[in-house]
């Protein structure tokens, strides 16, 4: 994440170290983490004040079950797939 974080803000190493150390790792994908730098790229104070936000939207979808998440993502054609393997959520 602070490797990621350095290529949108490439002068900012110590906001880099503390954006990693706010975010638990192997908990957020990095599409979610480019998409946050991305709406925040013209400021990396930004970016790392509004890191929590992430984490937020993370937990919203680890709270969610299988269905809900295959329906948002127009895949409800797997549902029977992982109820069969009795996966009902995400996470």
């Amino acid at each position: 994440m602070e490797k990621f974080f350095l290529r949108f803000f490439p002068e900012e190493k110590q906001k880099a170290i503390e954006f990693a150390n706010s975010l638990p790792e192997h908990k957020i994908n990095m599409a979610r983490l480019q998409e946050h730098l991305m709406q925040n790229r013209d400021s990396a104070e930004k970016a790392l004040e509004k890191s929590r936000k992430v984490l937020k939207q993370v937990d919203e979808v680890a709270e969610m079950t299988i269905a809900e998440w295959l329906f948002r993502l127009n895949m409800t054609k797997h549902i029977q797939q992982f109820t069969k393997q009795r996966i009902l959520f995400v996470g």
